[in-house]
């Protein structure tokens, strides 16, 4: 959480703006912590109410359909 807190602090962004993609539950909790969106990564997102894939392939389409939500 406090590394992801930094990371958005340092580099100036918007929490809400900003893409946390991760792999365990703790990857999720900073996301929500922070406040960011988050792309699950792996077969334990499957039962959540999270974006997830097995692997990163659908990662670039997630982001266009967020960026065209946007518009």
């Amino acid at each position: 959480k406090e590394l992801l807190s930094n990371i958005v602090r340092e580099e100036g962004v918007l929490s809400n703006e900003t893409l946390m993609v991760g792999d365990s539950s703790t990857d999720l909790e900073a996301a929500v912590s922070v406040g960011t969106l988050f792309y699950g990564r792996g077969a334990g997102f499957s039962n959540s109410k999270w974006p997830w894939a097995e692997d990163l392939t659908g990662l670039s389409a997630y982001i266009r359909n967020k960026n065209n939500e946007d518009i």
